[in-house]
């Protein structure tokens, strides 16, 4: 459509699977560090199973690119937050709507006043979503039972020490102590930046200076691949795949234009990358 390709997964992440064969098709037979390429299929899922493959290649790696597409027009992303999944348990006697002496006594109408304060539950440090919600069994009987499925993210992990704190504090403020639980548990951890990752931006932003091209970046809340490397001893940046946005939506998009660009950008970091000698080598 005009200057954007659309489609199901085109920004996270096939724009960036085609970012990757043209980089290594630029690339040629110039001479480049050893690479090493890992495509994985259940990154949406949490990578249960792909996570230990790149926790092991990233104990040998100097550097590591992820092709996510760009944020925020075409930012990559130099750190990203630790992700989880939480869930909220309501508990409440219920009973027979026609004869319950205390309609009140509902486990939705206790989810929904919780919910009501979850959805204030977020600042720059965490996030807190509710995102599947499920209550009753029949329309005549009062639920005694409603839960929700939460999408829970923090910075890092006094933000996420933080964001459990303030979860716990709800079933107080709603003055439903005894009805109303909380738990959460990481399935990812966070990216950090770290003085590698400010050395390493500097060093690619130095090799797209020479191409005429601006690099910004940004920190992310989204949760990727990248998290499983250790960015302490590891080069990472993310988000170098092309220009994109609406991730699963309708309407997610990549910039057509943005796909050369990056695609030349990564060809000429990795030949540089042989020259690469971690945070004194930029």
């Amino acid at each position: 459509d005009g200057k954007r390709a659309l489609g199901p997964a085109v920004a996270d992440m096939k724009g960036g699977l085609v970012v990757m064969v043209d980089a290594l098709r630029q690339l040629g037979s110039r001479a480049a560090p050893e690479i090493v390429i890992v495509l994985s299929r259940d990154e949406q899922a949490g990578s249960l199973r792909s996570g230990a493959t790149i926790e092991a290649l990233g104990r040998t790696a100097t550097w590591c690119l992820c092709f996510e597409c760009g944020r925020d027009g075409d930012r990559v992303m130099t750190s990203r937050a630790r992700v989880g999944v939480g869930r909220a348990v309501a508990r409440v006697e219920g009973g027979y709507a026609g004869t319950a002496v205390n309609a009140a006594e509902n486990a939705s109408i206790v989810l929904g006043r919780a919910l009501v304060v979850l959805g204030g539950v977020h600042d720059d440090r965490y996030r807190v979503t509710p995102t599947i919600l499920r209550a009753g069994v029949r329309r005549s009987v009062i639920p005694s039972v409603g839960q929700a499925v939460l999408d829970v993210r923090a910075r890092d992990d006094a933000a996420w020490a933080a964001m459990i704190a303030r979860l716990e504090a709800v079933p107080a403020e709603i003055d439903q102590i005894g009805h109303l639980t909380f738990e959460a548990v990481a399935h990812r951890p966070a990216l950090p930046r770290t003085p590698l990752t400010e050395a390493f931006l500097a060093f690619v932003r130095n090799v797209g200076t020479e191409l005429g091209i601006h690099l910004a970046e940004t920190g992310s809340f989204a949760a990727g691949s990248s998290a499983f490397i250790d960015s302490s001893r590891v080069a990472v940046l993310d988000g170098m795949g092309p220009a994109g946005g609406d991730l699963m939506t309708d309407r997610e998009y990549i910039e057509v234009g943005s796909i050369g660009i990056r695609s030349a950008l990564v060809a000429e970091t990795t030949a540089h990358l042989a020259y690469w000698s971690g945070a004194a080598g930029h």
